[in-house]
Parts: structure tokens; C-alpha cells; sequence
């Protein structure tokens, strides 16, 4: 994981992160366990979500978003971030709804597992889109390149 960490830490320097969230969240990003199964999975629209539960669920589990250090005197960020940790405990619930019946989910969008794989929105860069196309690209693979995919719910 410490690889992951600083590929992940590096990522989020360049998407100018403040120093100081990086250094907050360093312990906990560390402390996120996937199982051999979820690390061995193609990569997919199913494999990346059941990723990022796991992440967020940890961070719920260890009440991250709520402590956030330096708002302990303000009440209207502490709102926030209690506003922020409800939201992320409802996608979480969504995005179990949606991992449970895939199929049903790209119907609805009237989009297939690859359109959505290959959208800007979700971040793959191209190196990865080819793996991804090549079928044999994993999701050890993807926290080994670009970590952020799954660890940023951008």
C-alpha cells in the first residue's frame, strides 16, 4: 500500500490539495484493505465501485470526513462536514444499489460497461484505457498506476 500512497499522494499534490488535508488523510488512505478478490478483478464499472465502497466505507467507519482537524470552533464547517459525512453514508447506499444490479444500471443509462469505462468523467488516462480495452487489466493494477480512480469520487 505504500506505493499506492504515494502514487495517490503525488496525484493529489498535482491536483493542488492542500498540504495539509494529504498529511490528514495519509493515515487513513494507508489504512484501506481490499480483498485478493477485488484486487484480482478486471477492471469494470463494478470492480471500480465495489473499490471506491470500500473506501469511502472506511472512511465512514473512521469517522474521517466529520473530524476534520481545524474546525472544531466552527460550528457552520463542522455543519458542514456532518452534512458532507451524511452524503457520502447515502452514496454509499446507492452505489451498493448499483453494484448489486449492473446490468439494470448501463440500461438505464443506455450506456455499456466500456462507454462509461472510457468517459473523461471517470479519469482513466489513455495508457489505462488501452489496458483496460486489452481485458486483462485489474484492479491491483489500477491502484499500482492511478489510485486516484478509485480513491477520488470526482
Amino acid at each position: 500500500m505504500d506505493v499506492v500512497w504515494l502514487l495517490l499522494a503525488e496525484e493529489m499534490k498535482r491536483a493542488a490539495v492542500p498540504e495539509e488535508q494529504i498529511l490528514y488523510l495519509e493515515p487513513y488512505f494507508r489504512g484501506v484493505q481490499f480483498s485478493e478478490e477485488l484486487l484480482g478483478s478486471l477492471v469494470g464499472m463494478k470492480s471500480v465501485l465495489e473499490a471506491k465502497i470500500v473506501v469511502m466505507q472506511y472512511l465512514l467507519d473512521n469517522e474521517v470526513v466529520g473530524n476534520t482537524p481545524g474546525f472544531e470552533d466552527d460550528l457552520m464547517t463542522k455543519l458542514a462536514l456532518t452534512a458532507a459525512e451524511q452524503g457520502l453514508r447515502v452514496l454509499v447506499g446507492e452505489l451498493r444499489n448499483v453494484v448489486a444490479d449492473i446490468p439494470c444500471f448501463l440500461e438505464a443509462q443506455g450506456s455499456t460497461d466500456t462507454d462509461l469505462m472510457l468517459d473523461p468523467r471517470l479519469g482513466l488516462n489513455e495508457m489505462n484505457q488501452v489496458l483496460y480495452q486489452a481485458g486483462s487489466f485489474t484492479i491491483a493494477d489500477l491502484l499500482m498506476s492511478q489510485p486516484g480512480v478509485v480513491f477520488h469520487n470526482g
